[in-house]
């Protein structure tokens, strides 16, 4: 899971990766294209609002639940600066498995946040609160699967990102060591670079993990729930043999 630590850095996020900021980006494009179907949502783990805000954005009554203080403060000064967006945007304190919501949603949804449940353990409780508030025709979307078990080699500290503000240069680095065949260890860094020399920086470890489809797909009949298809990108092209990640649309048996 990650740290509260890492959630420190939520400034940076939004800076650092352009997607989180354009209401083009195809990951945004493909989660409002079921809010829109549905008429409303809830999204487990918002982080600093990405998807929610533009699902709001649309009208869009929509519930986010993100455990950080520190994320729900970076996405509520950027719902600040839309008042518009007001009547149609929830943010709750919680995590996917523990929230309770007194109503159903045609739309649930988990965005870039699944490798934070480690455990199968966890995983099944976090679907089980799924089932406990997806309407009768809703649908749950989750991203970041595997189709295979992913080789097992570790990642060394690299930079994978830097943005430019003025006379400051930005930059993340990550690496991953393994745990077991399940979990690794995430390593990240973030660095503000002023005149060659680090002014700012920030370093976590935090503990992520790969599901695999195939799991999914036990761990969602478990709870009642069955895939609809599966996608390898968010262009709604169908899992193909060479399927980097894998994005899963469930609904009822």
């Amino acid at each position: 899971m990650a740290s509260e630590q890492q959630y420190l850095h939520a400034h940076f996020y939004d800076l650092l990766d352009s997607s989180r900021v354009d209401p083009a980006d195809a990951s945004v494009r493909f989660f409002l294209h079921y809010a829109l179907r549905a008429g409303n949502a809830l999204e487990l783990g918002a982080g600093t609002g990405r998807v929610t805000l533009a699902i709001a954005g649309q009208h869009i009554p929509v519930w986010a639940v993100e455990p950080s203080p520190v994320m729900r403060a970076a996405c509520l000064v950027k719902a600040a600066q839309q008042p518009h967006l007001y009547p149609f945007f929830t943010l709750l304190p919680g995590s996917a498995q523990d929230v309770r919501i007194n109503r159903s949603f045609r739309f649930i949804y988990a965005s870039g946040v699944s490798m934070h449940w480690t455990s199968e353990d966890q995983w099944h409780a976090v679907l089980e609160n799924v089932a406990r508030h997806l309407a009768d025709d809703g649908i749950f979307v989750v991203d970041n699967l595997c189709l295979t078990p992913p080789e097992h080699n570790d990642s060394p500290l690299a930079q994978v990102s830097q943005a430019r503000l003025g006379e400051i240069e930005y930059r993340t680095y990550f690496g991953r060591t393994w745990i077991d065949k399940q979990r690794y260890r995430f390593h990240t860094r973030y660095e503000a670079v002023y005149q060659g020399v680090v002014i700012e920086a920030y370093e976590d470890d935090s503990i992520g993990s790969f599901l695999c489809q195939e799991t999914c797909y036990g761990l969602l009949k478990e709870v009642g729930l069955q895939v609809r298809a599966a996608y390898q990108d968010f262009s709604f092209t169908l899992v193909s043999d060479t399927a980097e990640q894998v994005i899963l649309e469930a609904g009822w048996s």
